[in-house]
C-alpha cells in the first residue's frame, strides 16, 4: 500500500525474556499486524513475583501522538511493594535522566501518547492492605491518567469513584465514596492501630496530593473527607474511666484516694459505645483539622474539634461531652465540683475542695452547649452533665495525651456556685480560732488550696 497508509500483516514475538537485574520476566511480548491496525501485547509479565498482562490496539497513522485503544490490563496478584523494588532496580541499573526543576517538568511538552481501555486486578496488596476485584475504565490524555469509574473491595466493604494521576508531576486527585467499611480492620491494616475505634464506615473523600514519599505527600495533601460510622465504639482513649485520669485529676490531692474506687464503679459500664459517629476532616499543610467529629451514645455523647499533625503524629484537640446523670453521680468528689452539684451540697461538704471548683470548670455559652450532641434517639436525660477534655501530645501514646478534665457550665451557673462558696464559712471559723489545732488546719487548708490553684491554672 501507500507509504502514508500501509497495509501490514504478520507479527513479531519475543519469548522467555528474563532480566534478573531488573527482577523482570516476560513469557511473551510482541506486535501482531492486521491490515491498517496492530495489536501490542505482553503476556504473563512477572514483576518481582507480581503478575500482569497488557494488550492494546493502534492504527498505522503518521502522527506525533501514539493513540492506543482497547487497552486491557489484568492481574491476578499485584503486590505494590514488590513492584516498587522493580522500579528501584531500574533506577540503579539504567542511566539517570537529566535533572529538571519542578516548574520545567510542569511546563514541558505533553507525553506523546493517548490511551483508552479498561483494567481488572483480582488482588492488589500494599503493606497489610488488600484490595480485591479492582476494576474500571482508564483514559490517558494530556499527561493525565484517569481511572473512572473505579471500584474495589477493601476492609469488608467497597470503594467507588474517580482517581486522576498526572504522569509528569505525580499529582493525584481523588473523588471516592466508600460503604460498609470495617473501621477496626481498616485502622489495623493501614495504620497498625489496634483498639482505636470500631464500627461500619461510609465516607466521601475529595482530595489531592503529590510527591514521591510519605512526607511530601502529607505536606501536599489537601481537600477533605466526610464520614459516618454506625454502631461502633471508641478504644481506651474514649472510655470515661480513662478520661478522668487526666493530668489535672490524677495529680490533685483532692482525688488521689478516691480515684481507684471511682474507676472500679464505672469500668463495668460501656461508656465508649456510640450508635452513630459523624464528622468532617480537612487536610492542609500536613495537618488534619476536625471540623468537628460528633458521636451519640446511650450514656455519653462527644463533640471533638482540633488538629492532628500527620507528620509528627501529634494531636491538639478539645473534646466536649454530655454525660448521663447516673454516670456522673458515680464520680464521687469529681462530680461534687460540678457547679450544678455544688449548690446542692450537704453539710458534710469539703470547704477547701468547694472553693477550688473554678479550677475544674470552664465557662461555655448556650450556643456552644447546643453543639454537644444529644443522646441516641429516644433517650432523654435533662440532668445530664457536660464536660471538657483537652488532648495534646503524641498520638502513639493516647492515654498520655489526656491533659485535663473539667466540667462545662453556663456563666450564670458558675456565678451561682461562686456566690455559694464565697459565703461558706471556713471550717476553722466554726471552732475556737485560738487553739493550735484550728490554726494549723487553717494554714494547711490555705497551702493546699494555693498549691492546687497554681498547678491546675496551667491545665
Amino acid at each position: 500500500g501507500l507509504l502514508s497508509n500501509p497495509v501490514t500483516y504478520g507479527g513479531i514475538a519475543v519469548k522467555d525474556i528474563n532480566i534478573p537485574s531488573l527482577l523482570i520476566k516476560v513469557n511473551e511480548t510482541g506486535i501482531n499486524f492486521s491490515g491498517h491496525s496492530m495489536r501490542l501485547y505482553a503476556d504473563n509479565v512477572d514483576l518481582n513475583n507480581s503478575d500482569i498482562n497488557l494488550s492494546a490496539h493502534s492504527n498505522f497513522e503518521f502522527s506525533p501522538v501514539l493513540k492506543l485503544y482497547r487497552v486491557d490490563i489484568t492481574s491476578n496478584d499485584f503486590n505494590v511493594d514488590k513492584v516498587l523494588k522493580v522500579a528501584d532496580s531500574a533506577n540503579r541499573v539504567l542511566p539517570s535522566a537529566p535533572k529538571t526543576s519542578g516548574s520545567s517538568v510542569q511546563n514541558s511538552a505533553e507525553l506523546p501518547i493517548e490511551a483508552i481501555g479498561r483494567f481488572n486486578f483480582k488482588k492488589i496488596q500494599t503493606g497489610n492492605i488488600i484490595l480485591n476485584n479492582t476494576m474500571g475504565r482508564l483514559r490517558l490524555a494530556h499527561n493525565i491518567l484517569d481511572l473512572h469509574p473505579l471500584r474495589t473491595n477493601v476492609f469488608k466493604g467497597h470503594v467507588d469513584g474517580h482517581i486522576g494521576i498526572n504522569i509528569l508531576t505525580n499529582k493525584i486527585n481523588m473523588d471516592l465514596t466508600g460503604a460498609n467499611i470495617d473501621t477496626e480492620q481498616a485502622l489495623l491494616d493501614s495504620a497498625n492501630t489496634k483498639d482505636a475505634i470500631s464500627g461500619i464506615t461510609s465516607f466521601r473523600m475529595k482530595a489531592s496530593l503529590s510527591g514521591t514519599n510519605y512526607e511530601e505527600q502529607m505536606k501536599s495533601l489537601s481537600g477533605g473527607i466526610n464520614f459516618s460510622i454506625k454502631n461502633g465504639g471508641y478504644g481506651p482513649i474514649g472510655k470515661l474511666e480513662n478520661l478522668i485520669l487526666a493530668e489535672n485529676i490524677r495529680n490533685s490531692q483532692f482525688f488521689q484516694t478516691a480515684l481507684g474506687g471511682i474507676i472500679n464503679n464505672i469500668a463495668t459500664i460501656d461508656t465508649a459505645h456510640f450508635s452513630e459517629l459523624n464528622g468532617t476532616i480537612k487536610f492542609k499543610d500536613g495537618k488534619a483539622t476536625l471540623c468537628p467529629i460528633t458521636s451519640q451514645g446511650n450514656v455519653m455523647c462527644l463533640h471533638i474539634s482540633g488538629d492532628y499533625d500527620l507528620l509528627k503524629n501529634e494531636a491538639d484537640m478539645k473534646v466536649r461531652g454530655r454525660l448521663g446523670s447516673f454516670i456522673s453521680n458515680m464520680l464521687g468528689p469529681i462530680s461534687a465540683l460540678n457547679p450544678i452539684n455544688l449548690v446542692k451540697a450537704t453539710p458534710g461538704i469539703n470547704v477547701v475542695m468547694a472553693k477550688a471548683f473554678s479550677l475544674f470548670t470552664v465557662s461555655i455559652t448556650p450556643d456552644e452547649m447546643n453543639l454537644i450532641p444529644d443522646f441516641a434517639k429516644g433517650l432523654d436525660d435533662f440532668s445530664a452533665t457536660k464536660f471538657q477534655i483537652i488532648l495534646r501530645g503524641d498520638a502513639t501514646k493516647p492515654l498520655s495525651m489526656i491533659k485535663s478534665f473539667k466540667w462545662l457550665a453556663l456563666q450564670s451557673d458558675i456565678d451561682k456556685a461562686q456566690n455559694f462558696t464565697d459565703n461558706l464559712p471556713e471550717e476553722y471559723l466554726l471552732a475556737d480560732p485560738t487553739t493550735p489545732e484550728v490554726q494549723a488546719k487553717a494554714k494547711e487548708d490555705s497551702k493546699l488550696f494555693n498549691k492546687i490553684k497554681r498547678k491546675l491554672s496551667k491545665s
